[in-house]
């Protein structure tokens, strides 16, 4: 079944692929706190900014939130942030996630030295987002 980027079905379906995957889950040992992630919708359209804040401990999710609300990523240890069509790249797996980074696409707010103490868990994460079957072509709407 297609799921809608960025739906909370997407979101959820993706926790739970890496709930239940080994390499993430050896990837993100030792982690304990809060991620967020930031996808911009298009400024000229009716739908708004979605914000996630993934909440973990040992390389398990043991919460996830969804949000037109800016606030919810407050707890994040950091925050990506870039428009739908870079995360879709992501997903599509056209480029990695520190690629976009590199590239100035997806923007890092907070604590730098757990984005690199984790760098790894969040490749995972960006694999995982690509099994996911997406529908690029529809958003959700508000």
């Amino acid at each position: 079944m297609l799921l809608t980027f960025p739906s909370d079905e997407w979101l959820a379906r993706w926790v739970e692929l890496a709930n239940d995957d080994p390499e993430f889950r050896r990837a993100g040992m030792g982690w304990s706190g809060s991620v967020g992630c930031v996808v911009k919708q298009r400024e000229d359209g009716p739908r708004r900014t979605v914000h996630w804040l993934l909440t973990g401990n040992d390389g398990q999710w043991t919460d996830y939130r969804s949000s037109f609300e800016a606030q919810i990523t407050d707890p994040a240890r950091f925050v990506l942030t870039a428009p739908r069509a870079e995360w879709c790249k992501i997903l599509r797996q056209e480029i990695g996630p520190f690629a976009a980074i590199a590239a100035g696409h997806v923007r890092i707010s907070g604590q730098l030295s757990s984005v690199l103490r984790w760098a790894q868990a969040l490749v995972e994460m960006a694999r995982l987002a690509g099994l996911v079957d997406t529908d690029f072509d529809r958003q959700p709407r508000p």
